[in-house]
């Protein structure tokens, strides 16, 4: 039988191992910081930290902070007939 490689880590494997990270370090914080994070984008910090964290890791932490709420289904919306041929 033949030995087979382990596929190589992409820089790609590695930044979503970070990610993961990221999101299980903001879960663990105390309620107080988690309520810091979700102010975050209000102060003039969040400019700043976006530049030094990159577009990669923007909106990690509000993610884990805030968890998304499902979409309202929609009705279906039937488009209205005008005019005398639309009966």
């Amino acid at each position: 039988m033949e030995k087979t490689e382990p596929p190589i880590a992409t820089m790609e494997d590695y930044m979503n191992i970070y990610k993961m990270t990221v999101l299980q370090r903001v879960r663990e914080l105390p309620d107080e910081d988690k309520r810091v994070l979700q102010e975050l984008p209000n102060s003039p910090f969040s400019r700043i930290l976006g530049k030094v964290l990159g577009p990669e890791l923007s909106g990690v932490s509000a993610g884990a902070v805030v968890e998304p709420q499902p979409e309202a289904p929609r009705e279906e919306i039937q488009p209205r007939r005008i005019g005398l041929g639309s009966r």
